[in-house]
């Protein structure tokens, strides 16, 4: 299983484009401590991507699709 039950809903909800802890944050409707507790969750387990700009802003993102996961 890549996600849980609730990762699945919350990643469902996340843009296709890189997004911030606050952008998931107001999407999931939830305090940044914990959406960041989400999203570092899944990086870990490269269930999604995840990098630094030059100033410090850490950027999540979808990895690309590939076929044979599935």
């Amino acid at each position: 299983m890549l996600f849980s039950a609730r990762e699945a809903e919350l990643v469902a909800q996340v843009p296709l484009k890189p997004f911030t802890v606050r952008q998931a944050a107001t999407i999931w409707k939830m305090d940044d401590a914990a959406a960041r507790d989400v999203l570092d969750g899944l990086a870990s387990r490269a269930m999604l991507l995840d990098t630094e700009t030059p100033d410090g802003e850490t950027l999540y993102v979808l990895p690309p699709p590939d076929g044979g996961l599935f």
